[in-house]
């Protein structure tokens, strides 16, 4: 929600009614059971005409709510751009983290491996180490590749698609890569036979069972989704020891 905000403010500060003086902006929500709806409406800014090219902030928006099954409808009206927004929610706080409690209980490889997070965490095999992140959500990548950045490593992606992952494995040096199991309902199979073609070591990443990932790398770590970030970087600091 604060990505899609920063970028709704940030395309009507500079192309709609926040670039003009008298412009306005209407932004409401309403939590429903299971969903929250909010709209964004511009109005007084400079005159609207259609096609409105999708830069960057728009698809952003448009694969972050996807990202979390929801649904992102920008409408064109006389008076300004319209957004309408709706995402899924748990039921309430309560479930959500007893469904989190749930999961860990089960105990994910991470945990079973006895990788819970240290006050004084020390990643020296990442340092300057090149490191592919394949992963579909926005949010998500953008969370794991400052946490990878902050750990010293030179970032290779990220990639959101096979078909861009793919063509960075061809061109691109690589240490070891985080592969989301699942990008869009795509399947990663031949970004898992790529990576393995080169020895470069790699690691699932998946809020489903191991039944989903690809069946020729059972061996394979999966870390289960949500994960502590510094699980992760545990993980991939072990993967290149």
């Amino acid at each position: 929600m604060a990505m899609i905000l920063h970028e709704l403010g940030t395309n009507a500060r500079k192309y709609g009614a926040l670039s003009r003086a008298g412009g306005t902006v209407d932004i409401r929500w309403t939590v429903r059971p299971e969903q929250l709806a909010l709209s964004w409406t511009e109005r007084g800014g400079p005159s609207v005409r259609a096609p409105v090219r999708r830069g960057f902030g728009s698809r952003l928006i448009e694969a972050t709510v996807r990202g979390v099954h929801g649904n992102a409808d920008m409408s064109l009206e006389a008076e300004g751009v319209r957004w309408e927004i709706q995402f899924p929610l748990p039921d309430d706080e309560g479930s959500a983290q007893e469904a989190g409690k749930g999961r860990a209980g089960q105990g994910s490889l991470a945990e079973q491996a006895g990788l819970a997070p240290s006050r004084e965490p020390a990643w020296r095999n990442l340092a300057g180490k090149h490191v592919l992140v394949v992963e579909d959500e926005p949010l998500l990548a953008l969370d794991i590749v400052g946490q990878l950045e902050d750990a010293g490593t030179i970032i290779v992606g990220p990639a959101a698609d096979p078909r861009a992952a793919l063509d960075l494995i061809a061109h691109h040096r690589i240490d070891v890569a985080l592969l989301d199991a699942n990008l869009s309902g795509e399947p990663v199979d031949d970004i898992a036979h790529a990576l393995a073609a080169q020895s470069i070591p790699f690691l699932f990443m998946s809020g489903y069972g191991r039944e989903n990932l690809p069946q020729a790398f059972p061996h394979i770590e999966l870390l289960s989704k949500p994960f502590d970030p510094r699980q992760l970087l545990t993980l991939a600091d072990r993967m290149l020891a």
